[in-house]
């Protein structure tokens, strides 16, 4: 299970999430199968469910698994018979990309389990969490590496959930998308950062695909 956002888009009908919760990231057909998006899901209640009709990711992630640059991928949707348009139902965030750098920022998700708490914590992924705080240019002194940090310590079932800002302020626009944590060599998460791809030409040329 992945967490997912829905975004504005010409569609009306598209969420934002993480590459790897789409795609393997091994050849260019390695998609996931079978997608489903319950909005606003609470320990077993959603208002509807949307089912998938084209998913995208960057070539950089379907080509080289790129978690710095290409991590972000995006699902339209068909309407559902009942509802409708996801976007016209439930709303939607905007989106900003090419900054790391933001105040007042949350992150959302639901994790099963996180770093240094007990897996008791998350319920079992039943309910939304969040993280709220600064995001940072992940490594300032490396012009490669322009990955989004905040600290948080969500876990598993997070990945892909949206860290936004403008919350409380009436304009959610994502800057990211929960992406991957540092892990130490047993494979175990090493601190409290959690990672977003760089938002920048990757995200927009994703955002491209979905309006054509």
């Amino acid at each position: 299970m992945c967490s997912a956002a829905s975004i504005i888009s010409e569609t009306r009908n598209a969420i934002w999430t993480a590459a790897h919760c789409l795609h393997g990231g091994r050849n260019e057909d390695d998609f996931n199968t079978s997608f489903i998006f319950l909005p606003a899901y609470d320990n077993g209640w959603y208002p509807g469910f949307w089912f998938a009709a084209r998913v995208i990711v960057p070539a950089d992630w379907a080509q080289n698994q790129d978690v710095y640059d290409a991590d972000m991928g995006a699902i339209v949707l068909r309407p559902n018979s009942s509802y409708g348009n996801l976007q016209d139902y439930v709303g939607a965030f905007g989106y900003t990309f090419g900054n790391a750098d933001h105040g007042n920022a949350h992150s959302f998700g639901y994790p099963a389990n996180g770093y240094n708490r007990p897996d008791s914590d998350f319920a079992g992924a039943e309910y939304q969490m969040y993280c709220s705080g600064s995001t940072v240019d992940a490594a300032n002194w490396n012009p490669l590496d322009n990955r989004l940090r905040m600290n948080c310590d969500m876990g598993g079932g997070a990945s892909g959930g949206p860290m936004v800002i403008g919350v409380g302020a009436g304009n959610v626009q994502i800057i990211g998308a929960n992406s991957h944590r540092n892990v130490d060599s047993a494979g175990n998460w090493a601190d409290n950062y959690l990672f977003s791809s760089e938002h920048s030409d990757n995200a927009a040329a994703v955002i491209d695909l979905v309006n054509s």
